[in-house]
């Protein structure tokens, strides 16, 4: 780990376990020391070779940020496996509310007075495992396998030939399998890293204007994918306000997966969950802030795989009663009508 007056960046090598025509990920944590907002820039001397995600951006104060190095597929691979390329990560200290969007080359400028910090990651290629050694059906743990014999004594070479290839298959098969969720938890990183810098937009540019909208508040629904379970946050702010989600098989009526409208008295959210049947969800407050959590039914004979959603709405204590929230749960859509705070009803009255 280094650690910078600014960032603390982990780990410092950048390790990939080589195989030839194969793209290969690893990924590194920026984690913000300071009470500031940090801008970061990442250089590379082989561009061309690795792709950087994101290659610049926002380390919020206090929090991380995680970048996704990935290495395109080689054609041939380098003598003694050694790797000369390397890395340079820069951080410096950026003003209140700025996004990636404002990220300047002049920001990583020394000359302008400016302190940047900069630290040096070395890439290291590492042998994949190997595969396990045959073992001949019928041995015992803690015993040498027995291998088969011929009539005339000789070894059964088939025998053996389709053991050793059975077990390289399976280890091939893994290996695919850690390549492929590897490039998946980086996709959801990255969305990850996005929403949350969109979400640090949103609020900048509330804080400038306060027509129009009478609330801000934040809603993150937690999308529990039902084959691998990473966390797909929705992100909505003021009202009203949509998420899309587009079902090419409909043709009429609401379409989103998240709708928040202010109506007479209070602010309706309509939230999309499907499969979830009348009594498949659960709906409780804490600290003016609306919890639902609930599971979806088995759709066929033989299925043992549910939809699972959670999520919490937070809502401001001056504007919104949470713990007065009603909910109804019908046809696969879950409707919350939260009251208006009793000072917000007096000043409308007004």
């Amino acid at each position: 780990m280094s650690t910078g007056e600014l960032l603390n960046i982990e780990p410092l090598e950048l390790k990939f376990p080589f195989e030839l025509k194969k793209q290969i990920s690893c990924s590194l944590q920026l984690s913000n020391k300071t009470e500031n907002h940090v801008a970061f820039k990442v250089k590379t001397t082989n561009p061309k070779k690795y792709c950087v995600r994101p290659n610049t951006g926002i380390v919020l104060p206090r929090s991380t940020c995680d970048i996704i190095v990935t290495m395109q597929a080689q054609k041939e691979a380098p003598p003694d496996m050694q790797c000369k390329d390397k890395f340079l990560l820069q951080s410096a200290e950026a003003g209140p509310g700025t996004t990636p969007k404002d990220i300047t080359p002049e920001m990583f400028n020394k000359e302008a007075g400016r302190v940047v910090e900069e630290c040096k990651l070395r890439v290291i290629y590492v042998s994949p495992p190997l595969p396990p050694s045959p073992v001949a059906e019928g041995s015992e743990e803690g015993s040498s396998p027995r291998v088969s014999l011929t009539e005339n004594g000789n070894l059964n070479g088939s025998e053996v030939t389709r053991a050793f290839v059975e077990a390289h298959d399976k280890s091939s098969e893994v290996r695919a399998l850690i390549s492929k969720l590897t490039e998946e938890k980086a996709t959801a990183i990255q969305g990850s890293n996005k929403l949350r810098q969109e979400l640090e937009l949103l609020t900048r540019n509330s804080n400038k204007s306060r027509g129009g909208v009478s609330f801000v508040f934040v809603i993150i629904v937690g999308l529990l994918g039902i084959v691998l379970g990473y966390d797909s946050p929705v992100i909505v702010q003021g009202a009203p306000q949509v998420f899309k989600m587009e079902n090419p098989f409909q043709s009429v009526g609401p379409g989103n997966a998240v709708e928040v409208n202010e109506v007479k008295n209070g602010t309706l959210v309509r939230l999309v969950l499907p499969g979830v049947g009348e009594n498949g969800i659960k709906v409780w407050t804490e600290n003016n802030t609306v919890f639902f959590a609930g599971e979806g039914e088995i759709e066929w004979e033989g299925d043992d795989c549910r939809r699972k959603y959670g999520g919490s709405l937070e809502f401001h204590p001056e504007e919104y009663r949470a713990d007065g929230v009603k909910a109804e749960m019908k046809n696969g859509i879950l409707r919350l009508l939260v009251p208006n705070a009793e000072a917000k009803e007096k000043k409308e009255g007004k």
